[in-house]
């Protein structure tokens, strides 16, 4: 949906900044703008400042900064069309579709909605009337009373073909508007008929709250046909897709959990965990047992959108299917997909075959709570999963488990996998280092071709499919085995990937980051660290000339380039001066280097400071300030995929926002193993001080040069 600019500039001129952060932090003047403590991270002495006139925000302790629409995505993790239209309906400005086609009002989305509201209206109405007692019989057995039929505004659409068709043709709405809503259906003579009948209906809410369709649970007595067979309708039946129902970017209950400020706290470590369930009457069950985090599939499989969307809201999973068999199956379908997105899990298997409302209908909240919260990890239940499909130790098919089991790790990061290995080994009864041979054997499998029972293999630990639900590579996302990358597909699909040393999985049918999740990153400290550390560098290089090839090779001048035209550019050209003047003369006189830059007024007082320093000082800084660099040129390239996966999410490409998701969790990785490089530095500079290291000779600048 492309949406007007001068409609988005209404918008933002509408909003009130300072009334919506208020909602998040209590704000007080000073002056002509605002302050608070930051409503993004936590802090003692507020550094979060408001500005009306400008309309912008920014937080001096984190470099949070932007204006009321990234701040509503950031607080309430919605993409940019999300944001805009919570907005919009805020301030009175209805958003139009930016088109050249002229604009139809009976299929525009405020007439879809009006629509389904009506229907929502007239759908509630008739479960309250008399023709709804078989359907409140059903509800009351499912444990839903009236009070948890109206806080989740649960309907009845009786079983004859036009009881809304009629109301809303009546009410105004057309043919085309309930069709394009997803409420009736064209059967043909000019007439149409309801789309849901004889059917328990749940309103589904997109994350902003927005009812875009609904659910329908078929009556008991309608599940059999008159001759007692099961009847040729689908027993649970949704809204078919419109513009505004898309089955694969909707959860039941995410609406819910989206509007929460507070969040399930499973470890007790600050994590939002959720309840992933599999049905309406279990995601209800869950809120009146007070465990508000419970969220549903919309009776499909759990997809990668499912997992771009929870991925907004939610850092763990509790996967909470049916303890029947056909429960199993869902979970092992779904695991694959959380594992590969990084979640934290844990998997519960309720006792007796029950889902969680028949559990709730005889059991407390509490109850269900202490069995979520001693439940284990998905590594515990796919253990237990292979002894009972193959038995102990695989059985007498220990290479078919072997496949089995891996495909559950095929998106997982090598920390994760690694961890799984020693579960498999134990479950398969073998050394580690046998599994890791048996492993990197399969990844190279002979090719694609079929075994002796007609599969086909080859395509390495996973066979063809990779997981299941997964249909080889995915388009969008771009783990090692995208085309372009190490590892993956070759020709005909033949498998290239495999385990390296450790174990660690060199290529693959996969989207997860390489490395585990860090910890936040305290951006503060780099807000201005590379200016500053270019001015030491410029005192080294003038008291240590020899430094100049090291600088060079570890702080290349044209990598810097990008500073040249910025706030930076007097240090980068004193850099650049300084290793020209060294290099042509094989020294660096300090009123050269004034003549050359006098507006650089910083230069003499640097140099004055710098001009004793020992050889492991200046190496230190040195090291420093390459560290600080490639900081800065990682927190650069976060905030470039930080708008390239909104203007994805705002395009509608879950793929692609997924795709940069997992570069960017890739990137702030790699800028914590740039942190943690440097406190390890800190520490062996502390350490070495207080062991009264021996200055190295002056001359031995080179054994700072990369593999030196």
């Amino acid at each position: 949906m492309a949406v007007r600019d001068d409609v988005r500039e209404r918008v933002r001129e509408r909003c009130d900044l300072v009334d919506i952060v208020q909602r998040y932090a209590s704000l007080q003047r000073r002056g002509n703008r605002w302050v608070a403590c930051c409503p993004f991270h936590e802090e003692k002495s507020p550094s979060f400042y408001v500005s009306p006139e400008r309309g912008t925000y920014h937080c001096f302790g984190c470099g949070a900064s932007g204006d009321v629409f990234k701040f509503v995505m950031e607080k309430e993790k919605l993409s940019f069309l999300e944001a805009l239209r919570s907005l919009a309906d805020q301030v009175g400005i209805e958003i139009e579709d930016r088109s050249s086609a002229p604009r139809d009002e009976e299929t525009s989305p405020k007439r879809l909605v009006a629509a389904l509201e009506h229907a929502l209206d007239r759908y509630r109405k008739l479960l309250a009337s008399p023709r709804g007692a078989e359907a409140r019989r059903y509800l009351d057995q499912r444990g839903i009373e009236e009070v948890w039929r109206e806080r989740f505004e649960v309907g009845f659409a009786p079983d004859q073909p036009d009881a809304l068709v009629a109301a809303a043709l009546k009410a105004g709405f057309t043919k085309r508007t309930l069709e394009a809503a997803g409420l009736a259906k064209d059967v043909g003579g000019g007439r149409c008929v309801d789309h849901f009948q004889g059917r328990v209906l749940f309103p589904i809410r997109d994350a902003t709250s927005r009812l875009v369709g609904f659910g329908g649970r078929i009556l008991p007595r309608l599940e059999r046909g008159p001759d007692g067979k099961p009847a040729s309708v689908g027993k649970y039946v949704n809204s078919p897709e419109t513009a505004l129902f898309k089955k694969s970017r909707l959860l039941y209950g995410l609406d819910r959990i989206a509007q929460r400020r507070e969040a399930f706290d499973l470890a007790g470590d600050g994590g939002r965990w959720g309840l992933l369930v599999e049905g309406y009457t279990d995601v209800i069950a869950c809120h009146k047992g007070e465990l508000p985090y419970a969220l549903a599939a919309l009776g499909t499989a759990f997809t990668v959108e499912h997992v771009a969307l929870l991925k907004r809201y939610l850092d763990g999973i509790v996967v909470v299917f049916d303890g029947d068999r056909a429960g199993i199956e869902a979970a092992h379908k779904a695991l694959p997909l959380l594992i590969a997105g990084d979640f934290r899990l844990r998997v519960l298997t309720l006792p007796g075959g029950e889902d969680p409302a028949d559990f709730l209908g005889h059991a407390s909240g509490a109850d269900l709570r202490q069995l979520i919260v001693s439940s284990g990890d998905e590594l515990g239940f796919l253990r237990r999963a292979l002894v009972s499909r193959f038995g102990i130790g695989g059985g007498d098919r220990p290479e078919e488990a072997l496949r089995w089991i891996l495909h559950f790790f095929a998106g997982a990061s090598p920390v994760r996998r690694e961890r799984a290995n020693a579960h498999i080994a134990d479950a398969l009864q073998m050394p580690e280092a046998m599994l890791r041979a048996r492993i990197a054997a399969l990844a190279r499998g002979p090719g694609p071709g079929t075994d002796g029972g007609g599969r086909e293999v080859g395509a390495g630990p996973f066979e063809s499919g990779a997981a299941p639900g997964w249909t080889g590579a995915r388009p969008g996302f771009a783990g090692p085995g995208a085309a372009g990358r190490k590892g993956g597909s070759g020709k005909g699909g033949a498998w290239k990937g495999g385990f390296g040393k450790g174990g660690a999985w060199k290529g693959g049918r996969r989207f997860a980051p390489e490395p585990i999740a860090p910890p936040p990153i305290d951006w503060s400290r780099f807000a201005t660290g590379l200016r500053r550390g270019l001015r030491h560098l410029v005192g080294v290089l003038v008291g240590l000339p020899s430094l100049s090839a090291v600088a060079r090779r570890l702080l290349p001048p044209e990598e810097l380039g990008p500073l040249a035209g910025g706030p930076g550019g007097i240090e980068f050209r004193a850099y650049t001066a300084a290793l020209s003047l060294q290099a042509e003369q094989g020294t660096i006189r300090l009123g050269e280097l004034m003549d050359l830059l006098p507006e650089a007024d910083w230069l003499g007082e640097t140099i004055e400071t710098h001009a004793r320093l020992s050889y492991e000082e200046a190496k230190s800084i040195l090291v420093d300030v390459e560290r600080c660099f490639r900081r800065s040129r990682s927190e650069d390239r976060i905030r470039t995929l930080e708008q390239e996966r909104r203007e994805a999410e705002a395009a509608g490409n879950a793929q692609l926002a997924v795709k940069l998701g997992v570069e960017l969790k890739t990137v702030l990785c790699e800028l914590h193993g740039i942190e943690a490089r440097g406190a390890d530095a800190a520490d062996a500079r502390s350490a070495g001080a207080g062991a009264g290291e021996a200055e190295p000779p002056s001359g031995g600048a080179d054994d700072l040069a990369p593999g030196g």
